[in-house]
């Protein structure tokens, strides 16, 4: 375990290497029960392997809780688990007031985080996560009275609370084998990876970088004509077994980038299997006979929303695959300046001129290109949304 602190108060523990170091000022966190190494999101991950098992630290950590901070991880869950999961938690004895608690509920496929002082002063967050995905990103902020939770790169939920929520100076801060489960309550079982906490609350451009997608499949939904066959790309993935359902036509169904050359529209999904949990993500592959291609209807979306929720956030040409060659595609904004330009018929634009945002605002946009042996000028407009 790798433990490095980027100043006195901001936590960054990445658990390569095992349990190694701890590069920081503070007191070396306490691993209790059967715990292992195991590979993670980025590097290794720590593995809970039964219900004692816990990641504790001292008490030296509760200050960073006392103003704006930003708190952030990655887990897996088994998905044997029943009743209340307690993942989380910065708490001094087993009572509602001066602690921080983490948990999931199974039944509604929720994580919950609630915060307090007491009974008056007390917040609560939840948001659901996705269980076709294993690993999880959590992000939980506190910007003065305001309380954010984003789960796996979304904004979740907000709660506000009229005064300031104080932990006890004496509290310690642990993953798993709360002092305080509740009846139903489990300890987590599963694997953590990437904890950090900052002494601030982090931009929301900043917050999505945390964010780091796993297990997804990069191609999205496309169409191609019958004979053509397609590269798929993909995320990191360090799943036990990977595998592509259906088979056929896929080059080979164990990779996580096969090329698959389909002889009619299908939906491949591609299974993830940890041995605790599965997961799946899916591409839709629509096959088009090349001779009923209609050239003159290129399609631009009218609109997107650059906002970096991994939803809607480039623009560009949906129908690309009828484009034998792409001459321009150039984009403008109402004054005429040219804000984009490409020439690969698969670039998108991502709301930017000169590495700074554009305001939501009309566009319009250019294209020439050829298409069956034709040349082909399409113009139109779009709107970015913010």
């Amino acid at each position: 375990m790798s433990f490095l602190f980027l100043n006195a108060q901001e936590v960054y523990v990445n658990f390569d290497n095992c349990l190694s170091v701890n590069e920081g000022a503070l007191a070396d966190p306490e691993i209790t029960g059967s715990t292992s190494c195991d590979c993670g999101v980025d590097g290794e991950s720590l593995f809970f392997e039964d219900p004692a098992s816990s990641l504790n630290f001292d008490s030296t950590y509760t200050s960073i809780f006392q103003d704006d901070f930003t708190l952030s991880f990655n887990f897996m869950i088994r998905e044997s688990q029943s009743g209340i999961i307690d993942i989380f938690s910065v708490s001094s004895e087993c009572r509602v007031d001066s602690s921080l608690t983490i948990k999931y509920i199974p039944q509604e496929s929720k994580v919950r985080i609630q915060m307090a002082t007491n009974f008056e002063l007390f917040i609560e967050v939840e948001g659901a996560i996705n269980l076709d995905q294993c690993w999880h990103s959590l992000v939980f902020q506190r910007i003065g009275q305001n309380y954010n939770l984003f789960i796996d790169g979304q904004f979740s939920d907000t709660d506000f609370i009229n005064g300031d929520i104080m932990i006890d100076p004496a509290s310690t801060m642990q993953f798993s084998d709360s002092p305080c489960q509740a009846f139903g309550d489990s300890p987590f079982s599963g694997k953590i990876d990437e904890f950090k906490i900052y002494n601030r609350a982090l931009s929301v451009e900043e917050i999505f970088d945390i964010h780091v997608p796993f297990d997804q499949i990069l191609t999205r939904d496309t169409t191609i004509f019958s004979g053509i066959s397609l590269k798929i790309r993909h995320t990191s993935s360090c799943a036990d077994l990977v595998s592509w359902f259906p088979s056929k036509n896929v080059t080979q169904s164990t990779d996580l980038e096969p090329v698959i050359a389909p002889d009619e529209t299908m939906l491949y999904r591609v299974n993830y299997d940890y041995g605790i949990c599965a997961g799946q993500d899916s591409i839709n592959i629509a096959v088009i006979d090349e001779d009923a291609v209609q050239c003159d209807n290129l399609l631009v979306p009218n609109a997107f929303t650059p906002n970096n929720d991994g939803l809607n956030d480039f623009i560009g040409i949906s129908n690309a695959f009828i484009i034998e060659e792409l001459r321009d595609f150039e984009i403008f904004d109402r004054w005429g300046e040219m804000v984009f330009s490409t020439s690969i018929k698969t670039d998108q634009w991502d709301g930017t001129l000169r590495n700074q945002k554009i305001n939501s605002n009309v566009f319009l946009y250019k294209v020439n290109y050829t298409c069956k042996g034709e040349e082909f000028i399409k113009t139109g407009s779009f709107s970015i949304l913010r």
